[in-house]
């Protein structure tokens, strides 16, 4: 027999949903912090001028942290929570984001007349586009370390 509404259920929903926005809100900072900070070392890297450097790799780097930093993130903390294990996902998930983001980037610029050919320069590349996205889930890990220390001082 139903007597009243019961709260308790309300609650627990909006607790989740709290739980989540603020999830996603540190991930969000995380990933644009990220986005950011690698343009700005690629472009002082691999770039003679700040500012056209900057514009170029910020879409790429920005798609990448966006699609693939936040999904992979949320998806790393729901797996485990031991740091150490954390680290090395994030570098393996890197890798494969970094080779899947140049290639979408590629393919959307320009994609082939004549079909797809996979040769050793191709397998090459995509292995250092893979070592570059490591190290921008390398970044990713300590901005989101340091964001979640933070919090826990009582930072916003």
């Amino acid at each position: 027999m139903y007597d009243g509404i019961n709260d308790s259920g309300i609650t627990v929903c909006f607790t989740i949903i709290e739980e989540v926005e603020n999830t996603l809100l540190i991930k969000f900072k995380v990933a644009l912090l990220s986005t950011f900070l690698s343009s700005l070392i690629l472009t002082l890297v691999f770039h003679d001028s700040l500012g056209n450097g900057f514009l170029l790799f910020l879409p790429i780097t920005g798609g990448a942290y966006i699609l693939g930093g936040i999904t992979c993130s949320i998806l790393i903390d729901k797996w485990t929570t031991k740091n150490w294990i954390k680290f090395f996902y994030f570098i393996i998930a890197g890798f494969v984001v970094g080779i899947l983001t140049i290639l979408v980037f590629i393919l959307t610029l320009s994609p082939p007349s004549n079909g797809y050919s996979i040769d050793l320069s191709t397998i090459k590349n995509g292995m250092i586009f893979g070592v570059y996205g490591s190290i921008g889930a390398l970044v990713f890990y300590v901005i989101d370390l340091l964001l979640k220390g933070l919090k826990k001082k009582g930072f916003n």
